[in-house]
């Protein structure tokens, strides 16, 4: 509820505000969430999660659009050392696409985040192809079948 005031304030102050339809169902939340980030929600009619911008727990910037069953299809934020990546899935495996630094999957001080890539991973998580260069000096590209054999050719300068 608004009511009418002569002067408009300077500051409006809220931990939330809920946007809603003509029925008065949420369709959109402007706010901290459950995860403690903070940012923009979407809703599609069966309450479901589908789109977000915000900046997560890390401080890093996100914008995710998902699935009907609210499952995250398209990723784009900040990873370690705010290096940017792209992140696309199908509804039954996250990372089918991935474009940005390669990061590793435990922290390491000596990891020079330097190399980047465009992997695409098939089922259990296995990459098939890959695309890579470490700057500035040099590329390559893999591609590999289910069963773990490879093929690699490094890139020349």
């Amino acid at each position: 509820p608004v009511s009418a005031q002569a002067q408009l304030p300077s500051v409006i102050q809220a931990s939330r505000v809920e946007l809603v339809n003509s029925a008065g169902k949420i369709v959109g939340i402007l706010g901290a969430d459950e995860n403690g980030g903070i940012g923009l929600a979407f809703f599609d009619p069966h309450g479901k999660r589908r789109a977000e911008f915000g900046i997560g727990r890390g401080e890093s910037p996100r914008l995710d659009i998902n699935g009907p069953e609210g499952d995250s299809l398209l990723s784009l934020d900040l990873g370690q050392h705010f290096k940017p990546r792209l992140m696309m899935s199908d509804h039954d495996f996250s990372g089918r696409v991935y474009l940005g630094v390669a990061e590793p999957d435990a922290p390491d001080p000596n990891w020079k985040y330097d190399t980047w890539v465009l992997r695409f991973t098939g089922d259990h998580a296995r990459p098939l192809a890959l695309i890579g260069m470490a700057t500035p000096s040099v590329g390559g590209v893999m591609v590999s079948d289910q069963s773990g054999h490879r093929w690699r050719a490094p890139l020349k300068e």
